[in-house]
């Protein structure tokens, strides 16, 4: 069977557990060459060393335009074509709608809204317009919320 995105170049934000790790390792399946980035360097140490070598992966916060930008200057300075943008990362607090401060909320639309925001712009900036795709994560905790994971269902 030929592999989908064979010789595909995707960016995956979160990449360093759970939905983000999972498509990390089957984009890779398919052939993709994956760059991706996580928060947390420890999340790196998971990851399955045989995949390793088909892939570039960053520590760095999906909130930090600094980061993002240069980010971007990599693949701008290395010559690298992005073909797709997986925006994965996500943060949730388990709190009930009474116990939420409204900082608790800015942090969770800023990391699950306004970083998918910024770095679908910087994809969009920095593509050739060649058909490219963009996923975006989503939840089920969207359309069906809990009461204890408000603010990730506003965001989501």
């Amino acid at each position: 069977m030929e592999k989908i995105l064979k010789n595909k170049n995707i960016l995956i934000s979160g990449v360093g557990k759970g939905l983000g790790l999972d498509m990390f390792y089957r984009c890779i399946d398919q052939g993709a060459y994956i760059y991706g980035f996580t928060r947390s360097k420890n999340d790196l140490k998971k990851i399955n060393k045989n995949y390793l070598a088909k892939s570039k992966l960053f520590v760095g916060d999906a909130t930090n335009d600094i980061f993002l930008k240069k980010l971007f200057l990599y693949f701008k300075k290395n010559k690298i074509y992005l073909n797709g943008l997986i925006n994965n990362a996500g943060q949730r607090q388990r709190k009930s709608f009474i116990d939420f401060k409204k900082k608790d909320i800015e942090q969770i639309l800023k990391v699950n809204f306004l970083s998918t925001f910024s770095l679908t712009q910087l994809f969009v900036k920095n593509s050739n317009n060649n058909g490219e795709s963009i996923v975006n994560i989503g939840s089920i905790v969207g359309d069906k919320p809990f009461s204890d994971l408000v603010g990730y269902a506003s965001s989501k």
